[in-house]
């Protein structure tokens, strides 16, 4: 029968060192299993974004166009994204160069930078991550084009860049018109 300790929480680390290699592994090996079991479990939710962890949702700001009437090109750069690998749980870092033609509404920039931060503690695939954050930006501002582009840091060798784009249907119907 294997040695059980009594209790769950020893009093110093020097306790912990004075268990013999058979005590230790019989005390670690419930927690390392424990601790297994959950990520099985956060692999399955990880597949739905949006602030999943927190239950939260997260309003992006916008404010009116001041030059409706003019197409100009806003162009931001965000060299300090960071979200959470969905297999391994390990952060991954990426630069978004997000550029848009506005319509009525512009993003507020503060606002977008607590949005993107959000997604530091959330779990998904960079082509999933790209093109949620895009549907959510055209959703907030409802440009008349939009295009992010997310270069991901090396990761196992692999440098990966996503780019997704949105065509506004008055933008396309007056494009292809001419």
């Amino acid at each position: 029968m294997p040695y059980a300790p009594e209790r769950e929480n020893f009093g110093s680390e020097f306790e912990l060192l004075a268990l013999s290699r058979r005590e230790c592994l019989h005390y670690i090996k419930p927690q390392y299993q424990k601790a297994r079991s959950s990520l099985k479990k956060s692999e399955k939710t990880a597949n739905i974004m949006k602030n999943t962890n927190k239950k939260e949702v997260l309003q992006i700001e916008t404010f009116p166009n001041p030059f409706p009437e003019r197409d100009y090109v806003i162009e931001m750069e965000c060299p300090e994204f960071t979200c959470l690998c969905p297999k391994t749980g390990q952060p991954d870092f990426a630069t978004l160069y997000i550029s848009y033609v506005p319509e009525k509404l512009c993003l507020e920039l503060k606002s977008l930078k607590i949005y993107l931060v959000s997604y530091r503690n959330e779990g998904g695939f960079h082509e999933k991550v790209t093109n949620i954050i895009l549907d959510d930006l055209v959703s907030a501002c409802r440009p008349r084009k939009m295009k992010i582009i997310a270069e991901f840091n090396v990761r196992g060798g692999i440098h990966t860049t996503v780019t997704v784009e949105h065509l506004a249907k008055k933008a396309a119907t007056r494009r292809g018109a001419n």
